[in-house]
């Protein structure tokens, strides 16, 4: 799991509890972006750093958001929002955090050029085109080969996006479970029924050949990696109702999408993410075979064992 908002408050929680022995996952650092005090803190270290004796704390890119939630009526949008809420103006369609592109434009340049991987929390497609544009923006001052700054969420992302995206070369990380758990209200309030069908689009983005992660974002929804996969291969509503079925992919690229994809993400890629010799031994084992079960049961997959580093952190009773 990714940590949002890093601190030397949450480091040091994360730690202890790793040179304790109680620390059982592994965990990514985010640190906040937006706070200076916190990204020097750091000094030279970048992401992709252990921070801890024990390989369990790592350093991951600085977060920044660039708005809120499509549920919430906060998320950027460039056109105005399908239903409004009642004292909304008829062409409300949100807002985003920073006060102005310059002042966006500027901190991205900032940490491009000091080496920072950047995550932007992105949902509505406007909060998109503008990290897009101050991604692009960077590279264009001072390319890298490597960056993998990331869209977030990223989930109202319109088709000249996609293109986009793969042309750049950023790191899209879909927060596919809205289809469930919020879409009936993306469809029918928040962005009506066209875009929404185009929430979180794995297969406009697989055909693309972008390298994507898929992710859960608790306390919003549980932590459930299977509960990524069942959505992305079904895009069930919770009223049973498929959303944009044409974004639907197969079961193997949907685990892709929470184990090697996410290693890439986080740039640990060459240390978990996948079985292979020489990576560490983190695993889980399933009570079914995703590739064989019904789509339809795949979130009612147990987890019968996990492990990590080759030891047993879980087994279900």
């Amino acid at each position: 799991p990714a940590n949002n908002g890093g601190s030397p408050t949450v480091d040091d929680l994360f730690l202890k509890a790793s040179e304790n022995g109680d620390l059982g996952i592994r965990v990514v650092i985010w640190p906040n972006g937006r706070n200076a005090k916190v990204v020097e803190s750091y000094g030279k270290k970048r992401q992709g750093t252990q921070l801890d004796k024990e390989g369990k704390v790592f350093l991951g890119p600085v977060k920044l958001f660039a708005d809120g939630s499509p549920q919430g009526y906060t998320a950027w949008f460039s056109k105005p929002y399908f239903k409004q809420l009642p004292g909304k103006p008829a062409d409300f369609r949100g807002f985003p955090v920073f006060n102005s592109r310059e002042e966006l434009f500027a901190l991205v340049q900032k940490l491009h050029d000091d080496g920072w991987q950047i995550t932007t929390h992105t949902n509505g497609d406007q909060a998109i085109q503008d990290m897009i544009d101050a991604y692009s923006a960077a590279l264009k001052k001072n390319p890298r080969k490597d960056h993998r700054h990331v869209l977030n969420h990223c989930q109202f992302c319109r088709p000249d996006q996609v293109e986009a995206i793969a042309e750049m070369g950023f790191v899209p990380s879909y927060f596919v479970t809205h289809t469930w758990f919020w879409g009936d209200i993306h469809r029918d309030m928040v962005a009506g029924p066209e875009r929404a069908a185009h929430i979180s689009p794995l297969k406009a983005a697989l055909d693309r050949k972008i390298t994507f992660a898929l992710h859960n974002d608790t306390p919003v929804t549980p932590i459930s990696p299977l509960m990524d996969v069942f959505s992305a291969v079904n895009r069930l509503t919770s009223s049973g109702k498929v959303l944009g079925p044409d974004q639907r992919i197969d079961v193997m690229n949907a685990l892709r999408g929470v184990t090697i994809n996410g290693a890439y993400m986080q740039r640990l890629e060459d240390k978990i993410g996948s079985l292979e010799k020489g990576k560490l031994a983190d695993m889980v084992i399933l009570d079914k075979d995703p590739t064989k079960v019904e789509p339809a049961t795949l979130k009612d997959i147990l987890v019968e064992e996990t492990i990590v580093g080759g030891k047993t952190v879980y087994k279900r009773a």
